[in-house]
């Protein structure tokens, strides 16, 4: 995996999105594990892993090994809109969950990417 590809993994995964400060939030109909499919038109920004996600009170936290920070949330209505950073990397994600399954766009200023993602639960 290219360092473009580790740091994309990091911040764009992470929709680590938050280290549970949100645990206290009330539970939502899309807390649990998540499995993220990122895809990009540039090559060098595919990651060729799904990015494991957890949300839990609608805080959304990477579950992986990176730490990136993050902020925002999955709203009730199922949209969502993140801000991830990795050091001086930033990725935003929007997009929607529904049910089981979500989808929506992420693009990265700084790593000059941008591309689609698909959810789906479990």
């Amino acid at each position: 995996m290219t360092i473009k590809r580790t740091i994309l993994a990091a911040v764009c995964a992470a929709p680590a999105f938050l280290p549970l400060a949100a645990a206290a939030n009330s539970p939502t109909p899309f807390d649990g594990g998540w499995s993220v499919a990122v895809t990009s038109p540039t090559a060098s920004c595919d990651l060729p892993d799904a990015v494991p996600i957890r949300v839990s009170g609608g805080a959304v936290r990477y579950d992986g090994w990176f730490g990136p920070r993050t902020t925002g949330e999955v709203h009730p209505n199922g949209s969502l809109a993140v801000s991830i950073s990795y050091r001086s990397d930033i990725v935003n994600v929007s997009g929607v969950l529904s049910g089981t399954s979500g989808s929506g766009r992420w693009v990265s200023p700084t790593l000059d990417c941008g591309g689609t993602w698909v959810a789906t639960r479990g």
